[in-house]
């Protein structure tokens, strides 16, 4: 109630009228693989923003499951929150199991990063500038983590050691989702090094344990740029029921990365307070101007990105991933 009353009172001060005041605004549970990342980043950032909640007739609360994505996509199949927002190979990989499935929202491209351990960065003779086949051949051997096969981050890492010869069997990989765990392994010397979207290893850049390595989001890979790094999964009847609920987060979305691109200091200050505070203000300006170029600007994306992971799927997966085809399994919400 508390909630409703302070959107209402936004809405007067803004003027606003309409159907917007005059019914309640549209609820939503909005599951989010982890909120403490910039590739989902607009999604808490619209959960702060009550002004374009109401603008577009919603109530949008976030549901973070902190890195442990298999839980959000459990509870997006049980219907226990609304959707799950997550890499789109965790929710084609549920749609080839067999699960009644759509996606929405293709919300940014790639903006992976792999950090590699300072000591190890020395130890390899190899530059952080060095070609870009120098820098993935250095990763043989390495101890190397992050989330684990069937993942968009495995499945680059694996597309990477391809283009020099190697395969995930050259490397020492750990499947872990813990961003804390992983900051703290390069820290300790336990990792050589880890993978995860820009922001994620921000603690271990910033207190000089870990080292950029590879950056898709700065451009070091162009052909792996616009493939969708995030997109929303939820229950195929729920999405036919809720196509005009989903247009609205959709256009908040669009409206949240508006006012982020024209202000993103200001505008994301509020974020990084809540999600990244302990973050050196210098490396979170370097990783939010670095991400935002990478967000689409629709919030919806297209087919080709999206049918490249199904075609990686098909290769490394038991199941069939020809159901999570885009012509199939994704949903466009704009006309």
């Amino acid at each position: 109630m508390t909630r409703r009353i302070t959107m209402l009172a936004t809405a007067l001060a803004l003027g606003l009228a309409g159907p917007a005041l005059a019914a309640d605004p549209l609820k939503v549970r909005w599951g989010v693989s982890v909120n403490q990342s910039l590739s989902h980043a607009i999604a808490p950032m619209l959960e702060l923003d009550e002004a374009i909640q109401v603008r577009h007739g919603i109530d949008f609360e976030t549901v973070d499951f902190a890195g442990n994505f298999q839980a959000c996509m459990a509870l997006a199949i049980s219907g226990e929150i609304d959707g799950c927002q997550t890499g789109p190979t965790i929710g084609m990989n549920a749609i080839a199991q067999g699960a009644d499935l759509k996606a929405v929202i293709q919300m940014i491209g790639q903006i992976l990063e792999i950090t590699f351990a300072s000591e190890d960065v020395a130890a390899s003779g190899v530059a952080t500038d060095a070609p870009m086949a120098a820098r993935i051949a250095a990763l043989k051997g390495k101890v190397i983590a992050g989330p684990g096969p069937g993942t968009s981050p495995w499945m680059v890492m694996e597309q990477l050691l391809s283009t020099v010869g190697l395969t995930m069997d050259d490397i020492i990989y750990q499947p872990v989702t813990d961003l804390a765990a992983m900051n703290a392994g390069l820290a300790a010397g336990r990792l050589d090094a880890a993978i995860w979207s820009v922001g994620g290893l921000s603690p271990a850049q910033a207190d000089g344990t870990g080292q950029v390595w590879i950056s898709l989001a700065r451009g070091d890979v162009p052909e792996m740029s616009s493939l969708p790094n995030v997109a929303t999964f939820a229950r195929s009847a729920w999405v036919a029921d809720n196509t005009e609920l989903l247009r609205r987060v959709q256009a908040g979305f669009v409206d949240v990365l508006a006012a982020l691109r024209a202000d993103p200091l200001g505008y994301a200050a509020a974020y990084k307070a809540r999600y990244l505070e302990a973050i050196p203000q210098a490396t979170w300006e370097r990783d939010l101007l670095q991400t935002l170029p990478a967000y689409f600007a629709d919030m919806e994306g297209g087919c080709e990105g999206w049918d490249f992971w199904v075609d990686r799927l098909n290769v490394s997966a038991e199941a069939d991933a020809e159901r999570a085809r885009c012509a199939a399994a994704f949903v466009a919400l704009r006309p």
